[in-house]
């Protein structure tokens, strides 16, 4: 074999072995089925990648293909699901046949790598996971005006628990019928929406906090007690007692916590 003989071979060599790579890395081969491990049931996924990392309620791949032909893979096999709106604006799938919804799925690059995570739930999820609220940070509100009877819609005091069992007195003088926006889009009174458990009061608080931080709401504190103002309405809240006041105008005083 002569010399133009090896460097032609070398250059077909080299062709077909990068062709072969374009074709792997570019070319929609379809999916596949991963059993997860703690049950039976079996989630699709995109042909040539391999689980590095599988929990309770999501896995993560590694795969030499690109990008574009990963998200149209994933697309082609979500086409099938079931597909409704569920904290906003996020859209869930749900395989009806193998039970199992897929809640979201991210691509990133990682060396010469992509990386997919896909967050599934096993079954069907309902309203009281939808409704729930993840981001106080979007938190939507809107101030519904007192019927003609003068009726209001939320009552002048409840109580609320958190998370850690605090129980929370809020007291609601009515300007209006304060609502908030849940995960599917629907407006739901205050108190309805915390008893619901779709708005935990900390989040509220922490809502509240960070309006003031973009400068919406402003906050005036003390030892004992914190008031957020804005043209809507205030909130009032004594540190201690866990005592909640909103009205449409409430001044700063501690006394009110003692």
């Amino acid at each position: 074999m002569n010399k133009i003989t090896i460097k032609i071979f070398i250059i077909i060599l080299l062709f077909l072995i990068c062709l072969f790579f374009m074709v792997f890395k570019f070319y929609p081969f379809g999916s596949k089925v991963y059993i997860l491990s703690n049950n039976s049931i079996g989630i699709s996924i995109p042909k040539f990648s391999k689980v590095v990392e599988s929990e309770d309620n999501y896995i993560v791949l590694k795969t030499f293909r690109s990008k574009y032909i990963i998200q149209k893979e994933l697309r082609k096999i979500l086409k099938d699901y079931k597909r409704y709106n569920c904290n906003l604006p996020d859209t869930i799938y749900y395989n009806e046949k193998d039970n199992y919804s897929i809640l979201s799925y991210n691509l990133e690059r990682e060396g010469f790598y992509n990386k997919i995570q896909i967050n599934y739930k096993i079954g069907r999820v309902d309203n009281n996971f939808c409704g729930k609220i993840h981001d106080y940070k979007k938190l939507k509100y809107k101030i519904f005006p007192i019927n003609d009877t003068g009726y209001c819609y939320i009552p002048d005091a409840f109580d609320i628990k958190d998370n850690n069992n605090i129980n929370y007195a809020i007291s609601y003088n009515c300007f209006g019928n304060l609502a908030i926006e849940n995960g599917m889009g629907k407006m739901i009174y205050f108190d309805q929406i915390l008893s619901y458990g779709w708005l935990e009061i900390d989040d509220f608080l922490k809502f509240l906090e960070y309006q003031s931080e973009i400068g919406k709401f402003n906050v005036y504190k003390s030892n004992s007690a914190i008031l957020y103002h804005s043209n809507d309405f205030d909130v009032f809240y004594c540190k201690s007692s866990k005592n909640i006041y909103i009205d449409k105008e409430i001044e700063m005083n501690e006394i009110i916590c003692k």
